[in-house]
């Protein structure tokens, strides 16, 4: 097997996190998908005004859901868009200690990334062994990590919130650089449907991981699945 410069850890909804060995950091290898936030949503239960049936409702107006196995030609619907700021980090501190947004920099190592990883789709399919069916389902089908196009996604520039990304074609064709990074204000309006996020985990010690699903390499998040 082909040495692979890049290791896995996975959040509390079994998602994976990507580490290259020349990063201090793990990052999402998806945008936040419905999936992993109907988890949350489960477990965390109402928050004040946030996360009812009828403010989950309100998100999806613009960004209806769709199976994880049948998004067609409308792949946005997958992940979640659209939350106001106080959501987005009620949702990263459910993740664990030590996830936040990705700031500016560490979004575009990913993106020099992008096809690197496509290299090494199998084994990392065999690293997710344990991970939930739509993430074997996602790679296997080259959703990821969705960097070049995809999502639009906040990230944190010099401690104010911007974003990045390059909308799905279908959804917003556009020359638009990626790595170009935009006022969120100017999104709202027209994109904001697709205005979803990632998270960020600083890098950990192997002393604080379990066992790895799969061949061993990676690294079990700090709380697994519940």
């Amino acid at each position: 097997m082909a040495y692979m410069p890049f290791t896995l850890i996975f959040d509390r909804s079994g998602f994976p996190l990507v580490r290259h060995v020349d990063w201090q950091f793990h990052i999402a290898l998806f945008p936040v998908s419905k999936y992993q936030f109907e988890r949350f949503l489960s477990a965390a239960g109402p928050s004040d005004r946030m996360f009812t049936d009828d403010w989950y409702r309100d998100l999806l107006e613009r960004n209806p859901r769709c199976g994880w196995h049948n998004w067609g030609k409308t792949p946005w619907r997958l992940f979640v868009s659209g939350m106001e700021s106080e959501a987005v980090q009620e949702f990263l501190a459910f993740c664990g200690p030590g996830f936040r947004l990705p700031m500016c920099n560490e979004w575009a190592m990913l993106l020099d990334e992008a096809r690197e990883l496509h290299r090494f789709r199998d084994q990392i399919i065999a690293e997710c062994a344990r991970a939930p069916a739509p993430v074997r389902y996602w790679i296997g089908a080259g959703l990821f990590p969705l960097a070049h196009e995809g999502m639009l996604e906040l990230v944190t520039d010099r401690g104010r919130m911007r974003c990045v990304g390059k909308p799905f074609y279908d959804y917003h064709p556009s020359l638009w650089n990626a790595n170009t990074v935009r006022d969120i204000n100017n999104m709202q309006d027209h994109l904001g449907a697709i205005l979803g996020f990632r998270a960020v985990m600083e890098r950990k010690s192997s002393s604080q991981g379990r066992g790895a699903p799969g061949t061993g390499t990676g690294t079990w998040g700090y709380a697994g699945i519940d």
